[in-house]
């Protein structure tokens, strides 16, 4: 047996073993602090690499894209600003990417569009949080329809 193929299943061996252990040293701040000063050094350190993966993992892209969305609308929106994850508030992102499937061949020339305007929902209620960022709430829309239905100027 290869040393890789050896360190898989040892791996996978120990991780059912100590499963809560691992879950509970990685929910701690220590841990969170240190992974996100890792994840942004490999941004820094990497850009070609994330370009790349930002182009080719439409679905990468599109959960950033509304991970950032539901940060700054919280934000935006509320007294009090983003105080809890978005699990808390029910949003799942695997179920808005299902939504919004297929993937048109030029993702990059639609916008994700809310068919119940967000500016509608009160952000200081959980529940109405989660009804905004419902999967149904979800189309992909061209972004010149998007930027006239929400009247944008173009240039």
């Amino acid at each position: 047996m290869e040393a890789k193929e050896y360190m898989k299943k040892y791996n996978k061996k120990y991780y059912q073993e100590h499963k809560e252990e691992i879950k509970k040293s990685q929910d701690s701040p220590e841990f969170k602090k240190k992974n996100r000063i890792r994840q942004r050094e490999w941004k820094k350190n990497n850009p070609e690499k994330l370009k790349i993966q930002r182009r080719e993992y439409k679905r990468g892209n599109l959960v950033e894209h509304l991970r950032n969305r539901v940060y700054a609308i919280l934000k935006l929106y509320t007294k009090t600003g983003k105080i809890m994850g978005s699990r808390k508030y029910g949003i799942n992102y695997k179920a808005i990417i299902n939504h919004l499937r297929p993937f048109p061949e030029n993702l990059s020339a639609y916008h994700i569009h809310h068919i119940k305007p967000l500016f509608t929902f009160d952000f200081n209620d959980s529940e109405e949080i989660k009804k905004a960022f419902a999967p149904e709430n979800h189309q992909l829309m061209l972004i010149e329809e998007h930027r006239k239905l929400n009247h944008f100027h173009t240039n």
